[in-house]
């Protein structure tokens, strides 16, 4: 349990009960606010854990934006502490409104007191007519199926327990003594704030939904008057004979009739002829005051949608300007491509004159070639004819060769026979010459 409590960040104290306190709390996950309970029921009796246990199962099936919305529950046994976990109002409560203008001696604006009044009365009507829950137009007759479940009567309705969010919504809380009953039922149970009490309520007798009506009345009165209609009582008896009198002061001047008669149609003494929330919703004054509301709701989501045509508008506009400057780009490129190809043609033609060049030169060496190949075919005759005759002057040179070898050795066969000749023909003459 201690890990779900330590998910929310504990911060001031907004307000205090009998069993506890109710504090503002920050979820760690994301800063988000929440106002939790913090009950400690070990100091309940049976009676209060049931009336807790209603208030919780009267909240969390209560879905309406004018209605403080229930978050969750959670109990820490160990410290005996119920903790409830609900949405954070942070535009404190209409007591403190009204007391604030009371200070100033400055009254509320009707209109703002018909915005609140249809605000409340929206969470009202919820709540006394189960078949309206989820319908889009309140004031079409009811025919979900849901219409025989059971009304939620508030029986505590006071200034102290309509709460304002940050922009200014109301919301209706406090659910602490609120009583689920069956439709066309009548509770007898003595609950509320005295100076709220309807007359049949302070009188202990049956009450129903124009009960809670009543203290609406009381409730707008006083945004009116900065006081609750019979606050002049100094005791619970002169209360109660003030209440059950049908005597309502009348509200100040600045205000319209329309508004006048309203109030005194919720404060009829007699609870049968009080319009019911349907009745109210139907009245012109009201309508308009819705339709003030829806329109003030659609706003922030014509602004959201209008913020992002304009951011289309002008993301187009960019695009555009993207596109033209392309285009310019392109037909840059496009002259640049065109100048390309003229030059690459010029090119062309110049290269295939230099081909056709290319061709001519090529035919000559071809020529060339065959020409040379014709020499090149006589040169390997002619040489093969020179080798012959190589050959031939080889063979002639070996017999020159052997016949001059030939001739050498006759020749020195001559030579030393010359010799010999010699001497003897010179042995013969001296010879003879010694005879």
């Amino acid at each position: 349990m201690s890990s779900v409590i330590d998910d929310y960040e504990p911060l001031d104290i907004i307000g205090n009960g009998s069993f506890g306190v109710i504090r503002k709390v920050r979820r760690r996950s994301d800063g988000m606010l929440f106002a939790r309970k913090e009950l400690n029921f070990e100091r309940m009796t049976d009676k209060d854990r049931k009336q807790i246990v209603a208030e919780v199962n009267i909240l969390k099936d209560l879905k309406h934006e004018n209605i403080v919305r229930y978050i969750n529950r959670y109990v820490d046994h160990e410290a005996r502490i119920l903790y409830i976990l609900m949405e954070y109002c942070g535009g404190g409560d209409l007591g403190a409104i009204i007391a604030n203008a009371r200070r100033q001696s400055r009254p509320l604006p009707e209109d703002q007191i018909w915005n609140y009044f249809v605000q409340m009365l929206l969470a009202l009507h919820y709540c006394h007519v189960p078949g309206s829950r989820g319908q889009a137009d309140v004031t079409a007759p009811v025919t979900d199926s849901s219409a025989s479940s059971k009304q939620i009567l508030h029986r505590d309705l006071k200034p102290e327990n309509i709460f304002l969010s940050s922009d200014n919504e109301i919301k209706l809380g406090d659910f602490g003594l609120s009583k689920q009953i069956a439709t066309a039922a009548f509770a007898n149970t003595y609950v509320g704030t005295p100076y709220y009490m309807s007359p049949e309520l302070i009188s202990d007798k049956a009450y129903d939904t124009k009960s809670d009506i009543w203290s609406l009345g009381c409730m707008v009165y006083e945004m009116c008057a900065l006081k609750a209609p019979f606050h002049d009582a100094q005791t619970y008896n002169e209360l109660s004979a003030a209440i059950r009198s049908g005597r309502i002061p009348p509200l100040p001047k600045g205000y319209s009739s329309a508004l006048s008669s309203i109030i005194k149609s919720m404060l009829n003494i007699n609870p049968a002829m009080r319009p019911s929330t349907l009745q109210l919703l139907k009245i012109e004054q009201l309508m308009y005051a819705k339709k003030l509301i829806d329109v003030n709701k659609m706003i922030p989501e014509i602004r959201v949608k209008h913020e992002a045509i304009v951011a289309r508008e002008k993301a187009a506009s960019a695009r555009e300007q993207t596109l033209v400057q392309r285009e310019a780009e392109l037909a840059s490129q496009d002259a640049q491509l065109q100048a390309d190809r003229g030059n690459l043609q010029s090119q062309k033609a110049a290269m295939d004159a230099e081909a056709t060049q290319l061709a001519g030169h090529r035919a000559q060496l071809d020529a060339d070639a065959a020409l040379l190949e014709k020499a090149r075919t006589e040169m390997a005759q002619a040489r093969a004819e020179f080798d012959a005759q190589i050959i031939q002057a080889k063979q002639a040179y070996e017999v020159f060769t052997t016949q001059r070898d030939a001739f050498l050795e006759e020749k020195a066969r001559w030579e030393q026979e010359g010799r010999l000749l010699y001497v003897i023909v010179s042995s013969v003459k001296l010879i003879a010459c010694l005879l």
